[in-house]
């Protein structure tokens, strides 16, 4: 949006997409690696990711790709670290924050993934995902009342007629049942 503004007020914006000559390598291999994602072994894909952030290390969506690769083969520890590594002032990093969540869940500390989602969720309040993903761990940790309450959360943002909600619906009132409170899981 600020890009937006910027070009509609006739200002003329500097082109950064690809600075130099290692940038343009480091798209070329990203977009061999986005090309050939499902059409060969995942470590072929994760080669031509990884060379792309070789040449150009602040490459978000490279290092996304890589972390997605490295979940795919079960790395859970250097896909989180590829997460961790987009910076807070990068627009993926809310993204990037819920991969970090579930490789934290993926290698068993649930605890850190659900205080990944909550600091998350306070940061950036509207954003959807997180409170789902926050709800969905509270629920595997036991924390029915606060599932319950992130679940309601979540589903006051969502918009009406959004096919997401009957799972977010399911989840609350399979939370109810699990209390013993009927009304409330046939609500």
């Amino acid at each position: 949006d600020a890009l937006r503004s910027r070009l509609v007020a006739g200002e003329i914006v500097p082109w950064t997409f690809v600075r130099n000559a290692r940038d343009g390598l480091a798209e070329t291999y990203f977009t061999v690696a986005g090309a050939i994602v499902d059409e060969t072994e995942d470590s072929n894909v994760l080669f031509h990711g990884r060379i792309a952030l070789a040449l150009r290390p602040d490459f978000t969506e490279a290092r996304l790709l890589v972390a997605q690769i490295l979940d795919r083969l079960e790395q859970y520890d250097l896909s989180r670290a590829a997460f961790a590594a987009i910076p807070p002032d990068d627009p993926a990093f809310a993204v990037a924050e819920l991969g970090r969540a579930e490789e934290l869940r993926k290698l068993g500390d649930l605890s850190a993934g659900t205080e990944v989602l909550a600091r998350l969720t306070r940061d950036q309040p509207d954003f959807v995902a997180a409170r789902i993903r926050l709800a969905d761990f509270l629920r595997l940790g036991d924390r029915t009342e606060d599932a319950i309450a992130a679940y309601d959360d979540a589903i006051e943002l969502t918009p009406e007629g959004d096919p997401a909600l009957w799972r977010l619906y399911y989840a609350r009132g399979t939370l109810a049942f699990r209390q013993d409170d009927w009304p409330g899981a046939e609500a």
